[in-house]
């Protein structure tokens, strides 16, 4: 195994990404989630409740 496949196994997906699965949702939340303050806490959740919903009907794009 060279260093670079030891590399990309032991990368770890959060597992909100099974729910959010589109490249500009996952940025977004990565975004929000880094922002302090109980109002911006209650916009990532209003995020993730939506886009969940939008992604539902979606495949994952790391199960390929």
């Amino acid at each position: 195994m060279t260093k670079a496949n030891s590399f990309e196994n032991n990368i770890v997906t959060p597992k909100i990404y099974s729910l959010i699965k589109t490249p500009c949702g996952r940025a977004k939340y990565l975004q929000l989630s880094q922002a302090p303050g109980p109002f911006a806490k209650l916009r990532l959740y209003w995020f993730i409740s939506f886009a969940a919903l939008r992604d539902l009907t979606l495949k994952n794009p790391d199960n390929i």
